[in-house]
């Protein structure tokens, strides 16, 4: 990928990132006023935040949400090569194909 494709990437987990902050602090903020009875709690939006308290990692805290973080960027930056190096091996292929068809040989 070009410096444009990896800038606009970046934009774009960081966006992400940001609106994905906001909408925990909402959610914080909700379940704070409830408790401390300034909200009507809902029951369908305390299940879905105790479905959201479940799904995320348990034990291990900080430790292992930050491995597991690393684990799936290397895997992205290992899908990035992998890519990189098929695009350039087509183009290779490529040129090979047409040093082969003007009979040249290199």
């Amino acid at each position: 990928p070009n410096v444009r494709q990896c800038d606009t990437n970046c934009r774009t987990f960081g966006n992400a990132t940001e609106q994905l902050n906001a909408r925990v602090e909402a959610i914080l903020g909700y379940l704070k006023a409830v408790d401390a009875g300034e909200a009507v709690p809902d029951r369908a939006t305390m299940r879905a935040a105790a479905a959201l308290v479940k799904s995320l990692p348990k034990g291990g805290g900080d430790a292992r949400l930050r491995a597991d973080m690393l684990r799936e960027y290397n895997d992205c930056l290992l899908t990035a090569y992998l890519a990189t190096m098929t695009k350039g091996m087509a183009e290779m292929d490529t040129m090979q194909s047409r040093f082969d068809a003007a009979g040249l040989d290199g």
